[in-house]
């Protein structure tokens, strides 16, 4: 478990970011900035490696201050993934199993991904199984900048920038 893996970038259109309300499955061990789905019962869990869907992005830990997973049925607070909206992520990979790469022009911008999770740790990545994300840009953590702008000559990636499909 890692926390802020995964955090809201910007909404497309500018509007608030989209939250909604929902129980939690019984001892999850969840980060902020991990992404969720619903199991069976109609609780959020955590989406594990290579998901082939996901509800949203958790804005809280499952655990207490003391780490003690919550109460089952207990109520998060998640970000939704409407098509629109653009989340960030530092961790990128190629292999489907997290090992970190530096992302490119070339190796991730407009390319379909998934997620992996590696030691805890989720990443894109573009050599998973399941396809749950476009890659929109990638940032320079340094200047702000997108790696494609043409009139900045050097740029240091850091960070990609998505949206969920």
């Amino acid at each position: 478990m890692a926390s802020n893996d995964i955090l809201p970038y910007r909404s497309m259109n500018g509007s608030d970011l989209p939250r909604f309300q929902g129980p939690i499955n019984a001892a999850e061990s969840f980060g902020a900035g991990e992404p969720l789905t619903w199991n069976a019962a109609g609780e959020l869990t955590e989406a594990g490696d290579d998901p082939a869907t996901v509800t949203g992005i958790s804005c809280t830990q499952a655990t207490d201050v003391d780490g003690i997973a919550l109460a089952a049925g207990t109520t998060i607070s998640v970000y939704g993934v409407p098509s629109g909206m653009l989340f960030i992520c530092r961790q990128f990979a190629t292999d489907g199993a997290g090992t970190a790469v530096t992302p490119t022009a070339a190796n991730a911008i407009g390319v379909l991904a998934g997620l992996t999770r590696a030691a805890g740790i989720y990443s894109i990545d573009i050599g998973t199984g399941n396809d749950v994300i476009e890659i929109m840009d990638v940032i320079d953590l340094t200047t702000g900048d997108s790696i494609s702008n043409p009139l900045i000559s050097a740029h240091t990636a850091g960070a990609v920038i998505f949206r969920f499909i």
